[in-house]
């Protein structure tokens, strides 16, 4: 091989050096769970702002929604705890065997301890937005969610994590997460962990190195969590304490702008513990269930993750610990009680806790292997469903040739 020839090869190598050398090159508190105090103390997260808790609800509602139509959506919500309800996982469809009728009993903590002062401070029916009890916690970058066979069409999800707070502005037990799917409209997978990742490279060490970085995550949020961005709701989902036993939940949007129950997708209702046809269904799907990627049928799922337990989930006819344990994990109430002490919590409950805290098992576990696959994906060279080819990949080939 000639001089000339070597030099050509390495110069259209250098052409595909993968963006990601290693999985460190990617900054967690940047780009993958940002807690800083200067981002989450922003003036983006007071009222009026784009990650303020009542700015991301208006922009869930139709365009020129009013202050009263943001409160009366904030407020069912809020008043749907306070009710007995039975619900249904596809709310489409009559009740069948395949779509079963599911009793959702009322918890008295959510009207009682968050509605209720913010009406008072509010002095009337309508809540005063500005006063909303909620304290921005983290954004969230869960682009691992999506489907690893997918790019054009799927890009995972970015998440905004509020806790609650007492009328002296202390945190309750009771945390809520704002959930969207990272629109592909716009940008592919590839595109999206681009827009992520070059967070990585802005200073944010305190208010004054950090205006960059703050305009480039707002502008990376802006993109899935406005109207304007093709905002869409995967799901809200809480996690209260404020009463005993606590509970999981998960709402969605309805057409005319409810926040409404949704079934818990990857949880099961607790009346099939010990249901034969779950256990069948379990062994039926090894696979997806090893790989914590698969969404129950509908006459399995329920629509509250209530904990703690005395003991973790079992389930009929299966023996293999890793099966099991794999599929408890995917759960709500299994990945953040039933499962302790393997799935490491803050209180046993929380992975971002009600005062900021971030569980042992983010930070040992989870966030080393979302940098894997965020590292992975900004690696692509093409973004293709059908066929997704790895920069390194061609570099190799390359080289070879």
């Amino acid at each position: 091989m000639s001089a000339v020839t070597s030099s050509l090869i390495l110069t259209i190598a250098s052409l595909w050096e993968a963006p990601c050398a290693t999985p460190a090159s990617v900054r967690s508190d940047r780009e993958l769970l940002v807690t800083s105090e200067v981002v989450i103390a922003d003036e983006r997260a007071a009222p009026g702002g784009p990650w303020h808790f009542a700015s991301l609800v208006r922009e869930l509602l139709p365009a020129g929604a009013t202050d009263a139509e943001v409160s009366d959506a904030v407020l069912g919500w809020l008043a749907s705890y306070g009710q007995d309800q039975t619900l249904t996982p596809d709310p489409a469809r009559p009740a069948s065997s395949d779509n079963p009728a599911r009793y959702l009993p009322k918890r008295a903590g959510p009207w009682a301890e968050i509605a209720v002062p913010w009406l008072g401070a509010s002095g009337g029916q309508t809540l005063d937005l500005a006063k909303a009890p909620f304290k921005l916690l983290a954004i969230v970058n869960r682009m691992d969610v999506r489907d690893p066979a997918q790019c054009q069409s799927a890009a995972g999800e970015g998440r905004f994590v509020f806790v609650a707070l007492d009328g002296f502005g202390e945190p309750l037990n009771f945390t809520i997460i704002f959930e969207y799917d990272l629109p592909t409209t716009t940008r592919d997978a590839r595109g999206w962990a681009d827009a992520w990742h070059a967070l990585s490279a802005l200073p944010c060490d305190d208010a004054a190195s950090c205006t960059g970085y703050l305009e480039t995550l707002e502008s990376v949020t802006r993109a899935f969590s406005t109207r304007a961005g093709g905002a869409q709701l995967a799901q809200l989902r809480t996690n209260d304490v404020l009463t005993f036993p606590g509970e999981l939940r998960e709402f969605g949007l309805s057409a005319d702008g409810r926040i409404t129950p949704k079934a818990l997708n990857m949880t099961p209702d607790l009346a099939h513990v010990t249901d034969a046809a779950l256990g069948a269904w379990i062994l039926e799907n090894r696979d997806a269930v090893m790989a914590e990627r698969f969404t129950l049928p509908g006459r399995f799922v329920g629509f509250s993750g209530l904990y703690p337990r005395l003991k973790k989930w079992q389930f009929a006819n299966v023996e293999d610990e890793e099966l099991r344990f794999h599929f408890s994990k995917s759960t709500c109430n299994g990945c953040h009680t039933f499962e302790h002490p393997r799935v490491r919590g803050i209180d046993g409950a929380y992975h971002v806790s009600p005062r900021g805290e971030v569980s042992e098992y983010l930070t040992v576990e989870e966030l080393p292997r979302r940098q894997e696959v965020a590292c992975a994906t900004l690696n692509l060279l093409r973004c293709d469903d059908a066929r997704l080819e790895r920069r390194h990949e061609v570099k190799a080939k390359i080289r070879t040739h």
